[in-house]
């Protein structure tokens, strides 16, 4: 009733007509019917007012006038699986909804059945594992290959050609974010918002009985709820792929947000510019990945005052996963034993030029223009420029030879930028590009396989943002343990040269990254990386996450969010942060 009564004083006729003319858009069918607007016509004929709309659209679907009335020329999909009613009904009842969507009409994606939880068989989880393996051995190594649940959701995306996985993820995190707003002492755990959250896609899961594969081949399979399936698979995410940004961190990054949101905003510029500049000259540069990383030096210190209860790292009592979150992990202590802090980003410039001839990779320093201080779209294009004519071999005047695709197709790139020293403004800061150390092959780093992996892009920046001074790949991809990946005491190691960083290693709360992944002209996703942690980043939920992990003390963060340049910064990320496929799953259970 309380949904009901929100749709209610929502939507209006005009409303749910305006919503109507879209579907029809797009069928490609006009919006008439004797030349009126169709669903307003329809309601004047049958003398509806906005109550009695909803009255009948809440009604049950053989005695709705409204589905009667449009029956006779509604325009419907050629692989119709419901009856002609049914399908009028749930457009109707989308039509409600603001902004709603029909992109998932379009996608491909598949029925949220108990049919597609049981088409995966033990043959599936095999050819996962293997894939993973092959692809993303860094989120192998953390005890994938174990991990049934995880692996039976991720077949299920990989069988129907959508990332699932991520996309649930995704939603959680959207979710955990909306809960943060009214509950700002309290986190979201996974399984509390399985079990009582009332997210539409869970909601539906929670009506099906399905057969979860046993761990082993000799153990008898189980039935699970789908929505608890999921839910396990989502909080092994945050132990296999990369822990969740917690909203109660003890450090702040001691940053400007106004340079940071300025860097974000260049770079998703600079990566439209370089897609829409190939795919006006017919070349093929999708997929790629580019990571922004920005050295933001030693984080503060939260006072105890201000520490709340929130328990976003609780963990979720349902979950089949034994790991443990070490302290060290999520909240590392950025101080040595003498209160000194522990700069693992060193020197960047020794760093890239590597030791070894087997490590060598290809970089580019930012020459700054004394009389241009400002860095944007322009100057990322200039590096990247660069870059290019020191990876690709002049003879192949810019292309290389698999059908004439332009660097970076299939390729990642990185970009660091240090602000150590220079956040201040006295001094610029220094820029690089680069491309990320190959190790053997260049498949868990640098070069997107055919047929990647979904999560290839996560496990790729898991792998190595910035190498150490010889980069090992055995260590890159990771010790299974994880308490080892995140603690270099007593090991001999020097911690700004001897130490490879990636996304999942803390840093001390010193790199800030954000990861564009780029699978085609509209499926644009942004990671952000910080503290060993990792969410999805959504411009609208900027002036949410970024007060919970930077230092809202200087007040330039805090007027920043007023500002007029914030607001043009986030009309250009809504623009240019497209995702189709992200759209279209949350359009198919709206």
């Amino acid at each position: 009733k309380t949904h009901i009564s929100h749709i209610m004083a929502e939507s209006t006729i005009d409303e749910v007509c305006s919503n109507l003319r879209k579907y029809y858009e797009f069928m490609q069918i006009e919006y008439k019917k004797d030349d009126e607007p169709v669903f307003s016509g329809v309601c004047e004929a049958s003398g509806f007012d906005d109550e009695m709309m909803h009255d009948d659209i809440n009604g049950e679907v053989e005695q709705s006038m409204l589905v009667e009335e449009l029956a006779d020329d509604f325009p419907l999909p050629d692989d119709l699986n419901t009856s002609k009613q049914e399908y009028i009904m749930k457009i109707l009842r989308k039509c409600r909804q603001s902004n709603c969507s029909f992109a998932d009409l379009a996608s491909g994606l598949p029925a949220y059945d108990a049919k597609l939880f049981e088409a995966i068989t033990n043959d599936d989880i095999t050819n996962t594992q293997q894939l993973y393996q092959n692809h993303c051995a860094a989120i192998y190594n953390q005890g994938m290959n174990t991990d049934k649940g995880l692996l039976q959701i991720i077949a299920i995306g990989r069988n129907n050609k959508f990332d699932y996985l991520q996309n649930l993820v995704d939603i959680f995190d959207r979710d955990r974010v909306k809960h943060l707003k009214d509950n700002p002492d309290k986190g979201l755990q996974v399984m509390q918002w399985v079990k009582t959250g009332g997210n539409k896609h869970i909601l539906g899961l929670q009506k099906l009985n399905v057969t979860r594969l046993a761990k082993k081949e000799n153990e008898s399979k189980s039935v699970i709820k789908a929505s608890e399936l999921v839910g396990a698979a989502i909080h092994s995410f945050g132990h296999r792929c990369c822990n969740r940004l917690l909203f109660n961190s003890l450090q702040k990054i001691d940053d400007s947000i106004p340079d940071i949101l300025s860097y974000a905003s260049a770079a998703l510029d600079f990566i439209t510019n370089l897609v829409d500049a190939q795919s006006k000259s017919l070349q093929n540069v999708c997929p790629f990945q580019f990571d922004v990383c920005m050295c933001t030096g030693a984080p503060i210190e939260r006072k105890e005052k201000e520490q709340f209860e929130n328990n976003d790292e609780e963990e979720d009592d349902d979950s089949d996963d034994d790991d443990t979150d070490e302290d060290e992990t999520k909240n590392p202590d950025p101080m040595d034993k003498d209160g000194k802090f522990v700069d693992y980003i060193g020197d960047i410039q020794s760093k890239l030029d590597q030791d070894g001839k087997d490590n060598k990779l290809k970089h580019i320093k930012y020459k700054q223009d004394p009389e241009n201080q400002k860095f944007g779209y322009r100057e990322f294009d200039e590096l990247f420029k660069a870059l290019q004519k020191e990876i690709i071999p002049k003879s192949q005047s810019g292309t290389e030879h698999n059908g004439g695709n332009v660097f970076p197709f299939r390729k990642r790139f990185i970009s660091m930028i240090d602000r150590r020293v220079s956040k201040d403004g006295s001094k610029p800061d220094d820029i690089w590009m680069y491309e990320p150390p190959k190790g053997k092959t260049g498949q868990y780093t640098s070069d997107i396989p055919q047929n990647e992996a979904s999560l290839w892009y996560v496990s790729a920046s898991r792998t190595c943002l910035l190498p150490a001074k010889k980069f090992d790949e055995k260590t890159a991809i990771g010790d299974t343990n994880m308490d080892k990946l995140n603690n270099v005491k007593n090991t001999g190691k020097t911690p700004a040269v001897d130490v490879n960083i990636g996304a999942s290693f803390h840093a001390k709360g010193g790199l800030f990254t954000l990861s564009f992944h780029v699978k085609a002209a509209d499926e644009i996703k942004c990671y952000l990386f910080w503290n060993g942690q990792m969410i999805r980043l959504m411009p609208d939920e900027i002036e949410d996450v970024f007060p919970q992990i930077f230092n809202m003390k200087n007040q330039n963060n805090v007027d920043y969010f007023k500002s007029e340049d914030f607001k043009i910064i986030l009309g250009n990320m809504r623009e240019k942060l497209i995702d189709k496929e992200f759209e279209a799953f949350q359009a198919s259970y709206n």
